[in-house]
């Protein structure tokens, strides 16, 4: 298929190196790739090797140039070997990326108009952001419901940011607004010495806590601090059990998909370890865009090597060589620290040709979406991260045998994954003791609007929300 190009523009020197740093972050090599080359290459399936990098080179373009133009498209299409009509359709489908120049100089202001937000006074909020002098994009739900009404802060030149992770007042101070105040907010009100805000439970110090007792009580920017509060242990444990216990043991306890279809994950490990012959991927899918849903956010921000390490068990048990963590683009704080952990795991030898001394290669991959509620949806994740328009697919065939790449596939949410560390340390019958028969263990709940605490909650399944 003959490339198709936008016009005769050339990108920018700013373009160029931004797109070149946004691949080199990736580990992508970012280097023209002329048509002699492609043909030598083998054309499609050499297209398709470098096609995955496209989203990481459409937000380096949209940060360096507040928008993606032609040129900067060319640009790209030279670089990874898509045709530069396909990689427009692909930046025109998103809500963060802007394909015309912008009518305005410097960063972007989302301000979320969906329901926790409209009783909490968007519409005051976002008046007086404008006038402050700042371009203002009312959003769907930006994922900060219990510290509504939300901001976040879309940058031109440097990262993006949502004021209420450094100031803890939705950004109401920032930008000279009022809004209406939800409560207690999230934490006690005082800096954690660390750039953010500490945070706090509305059930800090509850004993029954599982899922959730680590926020609060670790560094989530530290490894060392993750590990003193029992981070770890669970991975070392599952390298013991070994792959076939693992998946007997995630079966036996009854988990199931914490995403709303409520899947068994027993079921879903254990047909991707069936799988033989090819690569095969776990991925964690963190794109919660739902109205009113912040759970995994939470867990991310707060306690993010239990993320890396949930999904590392889950590469080791089910025979996959790579993770992939698919977050959507307004959490930059919860980006940053999965990055940190990541990056921290990485050089403790816990990922890697020889992760955790397993004898086995896992590593992990962390992609940033652009702003689409549907990519949400487990197949349309797979498209938007392998550089096409985030649609999804038709089923069958299912992830198990044709996911990521076509590849045989495990996605689960992050509030699922860390369920696995319980159910390894302790076992199936210790983590079935919560909750009820057919739903066991925790549930974690997101409580927003009009209450004396907004926040996120944990509680056994089977509570009623009355007690709620």
């Amino acid at each position: 298929m003959a490339d198709v190009y936008l016009g005769t523009e050339r990108a920018t020197e700013t373009e160029r190196a931004a797109v070149d740093a946004a691949l080199a972050r990736y580990g992508a090599d970012p280097v023209v790739q002329h048509p002699t080359e492609r043909l030598a290459v083998g054309g499609t399936a050499r297209r398709h090797e470098r096609r995955h990098f496209l989203l990481p080179a459409l937000h380096g373009l949209q940060n360096a140039a507040g928008w993606i133009s032609p040129g900067g498209v060319n640009y790209i299409g030279e670089v990874l070997l898509v045709p530069p009509a396909e990689a427009y359709g692909v930046a025109s489908f998103y809500d963060l990326f802007r394909t015309e120049p912008p009518d305005h100089d410097g960063d972007t202001v989302h301000v979320c108009v969906d329901a926790a937000c409209q009783i909490s006074g968007c519409d005051e909020l976002a008046a007086s952001v404008a006038a402050s002098g700042a371009h203002v994009h009312r959003s769907p739900c930006l994922g900060q419901c219990e510290r509504a009404p939300a901001l976040f802060v879309q940058a031109v030149g440097g990262p993006d940011r949502v004021p209420a992770d450094e100031n803890g007042d939705g950004g109401r101070g920032e930008y000279g607004g009022q809004g209406v105040d939800g409560g207690h907010g999230e934490d006690g009100g005082r800096d954690d010495g660390r750039g953010a805000r500490a945070y706090r439970l509305p059930q800090a110090g509850d004993p029954g806590l599982r899922l959730l007792r680590r926020i609060g009580a670790a560094d989530p920017a530290s490894l060392e601090s993750y590990r003193a509060h029992g981070g770890y242990e669970a991975l070392a444990r599952a390298i013991e059990m070994g792959p076939e216990a693992v998946l007997a043991a995630v079966a036996d306890s009854g988990l199931s998909g914490r995403g709303g279809a409520a899947f068994p994950t027993g079921v879903k490990w254990r047909a991707v370890a069936a799988e033989t012959g090819r690569p095969k991927h776990v991925v964690a899918n963190c794109d919660e865009s739902e109205p009113g849903t912040f759970k995994d956010r939470v867990v991310m921000e707060q306690d993010p090597f239990a993320v890396i390490e949930s999904l590392t068990i889950a590469g080791l048990a089910t025979g996959a060589a790579q993770g992939w963590i698919y977050i959507r683009g307004e959490y930059p704080l919860a980006t940053a620290r999965l990055q940190g952990a990541a990056d921290q795991a990485r050089a403790a030898g816990l990922l890697g040709e020889n992760a955790a001394g397993s004898g086995r290669a896992f590593d992990i991959a962390i992609w940033r979406g652009a702003g689409a509620y549907i990519c949400g949806e487990e197949t349309a994740l797979f498209n938007s991260l392998e550089g096409f328009r985030g649609e999804p697919r038709n089923k069958p065939p299912f992830p198990t045998t044709h996911g990521l790449f076509g590849q045989p596939t495990a996605v689960n949410n992050p509030e699922t994954l860390i369920n696995v560390l319980d159910i390894v340390t302790e076992g199936p019958e210790a983590y079935r003791s919560r909750g009820t028969e057919r739903s066991p263990g925790t549930k974690l709940l997101c409580l927003s609007g009009r209450l004396g605490w907004p926040g996120l909650y944990e509680v056994p399944f089977g509570t009623r929300l009355g007690e709620v």
